[in-house]
């Protein structure tokens, strides 16, 4: 059943919610620029809509192709995200779709 961040706030006793384990993975060949775009809208929604986020991992071994999606150290160094995590590359990157969900809301 989908509570939404109120229902899941109400269930939580409106304890502080942090978003957890979140990384860059997709499963398709993703560019430069939508990894850059998808970091930005999950820390967007993450930071805007809850206490806090968790990347899944700060640092892990080297050498898997998927380093990059799953470090937050690698993820920064291919400049996926800002130097400071609190900034955004793009803070409008979800300006499109949530006009467009609050014009379409009934």
């Amino acid at each position: 059943m989908w509570l939404g961040l109120e229902g899941v706030a109400r269930e939580a006793n409106n304890s502080p919610l942090v978003f957890g384990e979140w990384s860059l993975a997709t499963n398709f060949n993703a560019s430069k620029e939508f990894l850059r775009d998808w970091a930005d809208a999950q820390r967007f929604i993450y930071a805007g809509q809850a206490d806090g986020w968790i990347f899944w991992n700060f640092k892990i071994e080297e050498g898997s192709p998927n380093t990059p999606y799953w470090s937050y150290s690698e993820g920064l160094k291919a400049g996926y995200f800002t130097n400071d995590p609190s900034k955004l590359t793009n803070p409008d990157v979800c300006k499109p779709w949530i006009a467009n969900n609050a014009t379409t809301a009934t």
